[in-house]
């Protein structure tokens, strides 16, 4: 079940990124590209869509066939192909309940990020929402992925190395950002 968030809600994720004019931008789990087109109207330089399936890179890619900001990337958020301090503003919608491991992931997206870089988790749904959605699942897997609390997923961010800026799980969003120190 895909909830359709009301712009109100998309603009204060893209808003919680601070996206400036010639920003690198990663857009973790992007599958389909739902938020390419919201990062792309803030400007950036590059947005990089990165997502495990080359089925969903393949959607991305016929949605933007001539959009030369838009690279796509098949890979892991454990496992970037970047090189250190690549991206000003790295989006995690949607994705971060399904990462294998999380420390691991956040770790990862720390290495990628400048100093004064954004990195936002969210949700179009809260908590609860979320999680009764994945426990109710056909697949196994999906069952046991699950967001812990706002402030757990915010210390964590504390730990890798990042200010949390946003911490709020509300019905309709569930949102942790932070700046990397």
């Amino acid at each position: 079940m895909v909830k359709v968030p009301d712009q109100r809600l998309v603009d204060r994720v893209i808003g919680a990124l601070a996206i400036g004019r010639g920003d690198k931008v990663l857009d973790v789990g992007s599958g389909t590209g739902f938020m390419i087109k919201f990062l792309l109207d803030a400007d950036p330089e590059v947005v990089y869509a990165c997502d495990l399936s080359q089925k969903m890179l393949g959607i991305i890619a016929e949605k933007y066939p001539n959009e030369s900001r838009l690279q796509l990337m098949q890979a892991d958020a454990r496992h970037l192909p970047m090189a250190d301090k690549t991206v000003d503003a790295v989006l995690c919608n949607g994705v971060y309940p399904h990462f294998e491991s999380k420390p691991v992931a956040l770790s990862e997206l720390h290495r990628v990020t400048t100093p004064g870089g954004r990195l936002v988790i969210s949700h179009f749904g809260g908590r609860h929402f979320v999680n009764s959605i994945h426990a109710n699942s056909s697949d196994p897997v999906i069952r046991q992925d699950l967001i812990e609390p706002a402030s757990e997923v915010a210390a964590l961010l504390v730990t890798v190395g990042y200010e949390v800026t946003v911490c709020a799980d509300e019905p309709d969003l569930f949102i942790v950002a932070g700046v990397k120190k």
